[in-house]
């Protein structure tokens, strides 16, 4: 303990030294900081010889000092669920927060360092890049609130995983339809273009994760089109399509399958009457283990939406009535069951505007009775397609060519034969071909589709369903390469199987086996497991972090308005805040961590914050606690703030003396563990968000040798209420409030800085330049050049003159 006194002793004596040196070459520094003023005008570093010192320097006019710069990120539109802005690899989460429905728009704000040059946006690659200036440009991530509203549950609960891909078909396969028969069998009906278009089945028998096929059975020996199979029960199926070899007829035809292989019926064509001059746009669901629907365009009658029953005596089919549920023109008809007696037509209406439109049918023996139609899409639709979460819920996709072709999903709830719509959700802001649904359980369901707007690669995104709002799992590709004729089946709750043509191999007909991890929301806050810090708090959602890649630090100069070294070390703090929000993006609380590192200095100096962007109402509305306060140097009220100012500031510490003889600068001398000071802030009610905070623009500054007005502040930052403004323009300071300059000398030179990362300061009397390879060129450029100059990368660190733990 001696010897850690005696260190102090001597560095308190050094800077005495030190301060009676500064003081008689005045004169000569002042001639430097004419020289250097004069010099600004060449900012160029290549012309610029190596300095070895700070006051070498040519500091552009200016220059701010910052290595860190605030981007704004406009969100339009925004609806339920997760935004997450990211680095590209994920592993940095720059910001996390929930979306609302009502909020026209959303304004965030974040500070990223400035060699950061792109951010993911909910998956969405976006460029910052440029001049310091041009970094503060606002980045229109519009409807990205609808699009993909959450990142993959997690690595851990991702939301869709795959198998590999298994070819049944090793030619072109189009119009492709799949069923599952049970949790391990599944039929694909498809039209085999390289067999004269031939309508064919395999089965697929799942083992594990991976999926073998039958051969092939051939169940329409002629061109076959819009084929739509639904299973009966675990070994009989109904494949409907339209028989080429027959006048495009609506046939229908009855699977009965043993082991690993097909047995088919004879074929049934629709009764004469509905046939007369064909039929497309075929959608069939089962009801029951003997009646199924069979639903498809008329070409003969007007082109009409019509339906009927067909009744399965084993492999015999009976025809119940035509009904038309729509008599303009109606192509692209996708159907689903609600149960034995009830199901739902989802359609395009060329008669309405082309709009999406939806009707609730009831069964009674084999005689179809309707409701009234239901808009759910007031533009023009395409590629609906139908899956029933339940007997009374439903959920349709569909591409809305009315809002540029993006992937929409939306719930409707079914009373009797009444829908109601609840809002409609974005799945892809992009254009999305053919999304085809299947619903997993009552609050799951997935849709894969061709994603135009990502190569048209085969991608698929899981819907969680709570009421009628939805929030997007993931975004998966399951197909890195054209995809077409996209079917899934559901095996059980959580896996499933998507077929399509897959025309990075030649069009072959391919299935991929699905894991699907639903999501989970255990305090049921709105926010999934996945993206909740607290999955089992309600109070609590979200971690925010600033800086955002971890601990930054503030390395200071304590002999304002001297200079000193510029070794930087005098107080060397790691500080990060973590502001905790809940599922309405509330801040529930503020935790900032200051660790102390290093104390080069001779003084007995405070550490303080403000923060001057914030709520005015905070100041008398937050409480503090955690600081250190041993002394009477400052007064705070009863909520832990400092008293007298007009923003909300919080003094972490007031003497580092009372630290154990913390100093860790000096080349082999003692070494201290790091000292942390927990500063908490809670808001005494829940109705301030992060940007009430601002914590990006907090105002850190120490108050030096115990004398309160001594207040010195990181270059152009304004002081607090309680500066003594005695000190502007003393000896090498060149404040000038009405210019907006604070705490530079006349050459531009600051007495703190701010670095983005953990600081490697150099050691005692070290100065910065002489540790930092690339520190010179940073500044000399303004900023432009090695905005990254404090990383540990080759070439850019002296070693031996930066600290390192003995």
């Amino acid at each position: 303990m001696l010897k850690l006194k005696k260190i102090n002793k001597m560095k308190k004596i050094s800077y005495i030294f030190m301060s009676l040196i500064i003081m008689l070459l005045l004169t000569d520094c002042n001639k430097t900081q004419i020289d250097n003023t004069i010099n600004n005008g060449n900012n160029d570093p290549s012309n610029n010889p190596k300095v070895s010192s700070m006051a070498e320097l040519n500091v552009p006019n200016g220059f701010d000092w910052k290595l860190s710069h605030e981007i704004s990120i406009l969100i339009d539109n925004p609806l339920n669920g997760t935004l997450k802005i990211t680095s590209l690899d994920r592993s940095i989460v720059y910001h996390k927060e929930n979306y609302t429905e009502g909020q026209d728009q959303y304004n965030i704000k974040l500070t990223i360092p400035d060699y950061v040059d792109k951010i993911l946006v909910n998956n969405e690659i976006y460029n910052i890049n440029g001049t310091n200036g041009e970094k503060a440009k606002n980045i229109n991530a519009k409807e990205l609130a609808d699009h993909y509203n959450s990142l993959k549950n997690s690595d851990a609960t991702k939301g869709v995983t795959f198998s590999s891909e298994y070819v049944f078909n090793a030619a072109l396969s189009y119009d492709l339809s799949s069923t599952a028969l049970d949790a391990t069998h599944f039929i694909v009906a498809y039209r085999d273009n390289w067999n004269s278009s031939y309508g064919t089945a395999v089965i697929g028998t799942i083992v594990g994760n991976t999926i073998s096929f039958s051969a092939e059975f051939v169940f329409n020996a002629a061109g076959t089109a819009n084929i739509s199979a639904v299973s009966l029960d675990a070994t009989h199926f109904v494949v409907t399509y339209t028989d080429f070899g027959n006048n495009q007829y609506g046939t229908a035809i009855v699977g009965t399958v043993s082991g690993n292989s097909i047995s088919w019926g004879v074929e049934y064509a629709l009764p004469l009457q509905m046939w007369s001059a064909g039929v497309d746009y075929i959608s069939s669901s089962a009801l029951d283990a003997t009646h199924f629907v069979f639903a498809y365009r008329d070409i003969g009658n007007s082109h009409s939406g019509t339906a009927l029953i067909g009744v399965v005596t084993g492999t015999n089919i009976a025809w119940g009535a035509e009904n038309i549920f729509n008599s303009g023109n109606t192509p692209e008809i996708s159907s689903t069951s609600l149960g034995s007696a009830a199901f739902v037509l989802a359609y395009r209406d060329n008669g309405n505007s082309q709009y999406g439109t939806a009707i609730a049918g009831t069964v009674a023996g084999n005689v179809i009775s309707y409701g009234s139609e239901h808009v759910f899409n007031s533009a023009i639709t395409a590629n609906p397609s139908l899956g029933a979460l339940s007997s009374s819920k439903i959920v349709v996709a569909f591409r809305d060519i009315g809002n540029f072709d993006n992937g929409t999903a939306m719930i409707g709830n079914i009373a009797g034969t009444v829908i109601t719509w609840g809002s409609e959700y974005i799945f892809n802001n992009a254009i999305s071909f053919d999304p085809s649904i299947t619903a997993m359980d009552a609050d799951n369901f997935i849709v894969a589709y061709r994603d135009a707007g990502n190569l048209d690669y085969g991608t698929v995104g899981g819907g969680s369903v709570t009421g009628t709002v939805i929030q997007w799992d993931s975004d998966d590709v399951f197909n890195a390469a054209f995809t077409n004729s996209v079917t899934t089946s559901t095996l059980d709750a959580t896996h499933m199987v998507i077929s399509y043509s897959d025309h990075g191999n030649m069009g072959y007909g391919t299935s991929i086996f699905c894991v699907f991890t639903p999501l989970i929301d255990s305090d049921n806050d709105g926010v999934p497991d996945g993206d909740d810090d607290y999955p089992f708090d309600p109070l609590r959602a979200y971690d925010n972090y600033w800086p955002t890649i971890g601990y930054a630090t503030l390395a200071f100069e304590d002999l304002w308005t001297h200079t000193g070294d510029y070794d930087f070390n005098d107080m060397v703090i790691d500080y990060r805040f973590q502001t905790v929000t809940n599922a309405s993006n509330q801040v529930v609380e503020v935790f900032g961590s200051f660790i102390t590192k290093a104390l080069g200095a001779g003084h007995n100096n405070s550490l303080g914050f403000n923060l001057p962007n914030a709520n005015a109402t905070l100041i008398n509305n937050l409480t503090v606690t955690g600081y250190d306060i041993k002394g009477g140097l400052v007064t705070l009220n009863g909520n832990g703030l400092e008293t007298g100012q007009t923003h909300p500031t919080i003094i972490v510490f007031d003497q580092t003396f009372g630290f154990v003889s913390l100093v860790n600068t000096f080349r082999n001398s003692y070494y201290f563990p790091p000292v942390t000071t927990t500063i908490t802030m809670v808001p005494t009610q829940l109705t301030y968000t992060e940007a009430d905070f601002a914590l990006s623009t907090f105002n850190p500054f120490i108050i030096i040798n115990q004398e309160r007005g001594r207040e010195l502040h990181l270059p152009d930052y304004e002081p607090t209420d309680l500066i003594n403004i005695a000190f502007y323009g003393t000896w090498l300071d060149a404040t000038d409030p009405g210019s907006g300059i604070y705490f530079k000398t006349a050459t531009n030179l600051p007495w703190g800085i701010n670095i983005p990362q953990s600081f490697a300061y150099p050691f005692e009397y070290a100065d910065i330049t002489t540790a930092h390879n690339h520190f010179q060129a940073w500044v000399e450029s303004g900023g432009a050049n090695y905005a990254n100059w404090y990383q540990d990368l080759p070439d850019y660190r002296n070693a031996a003159n930066i600290y390192t733990q003995p």
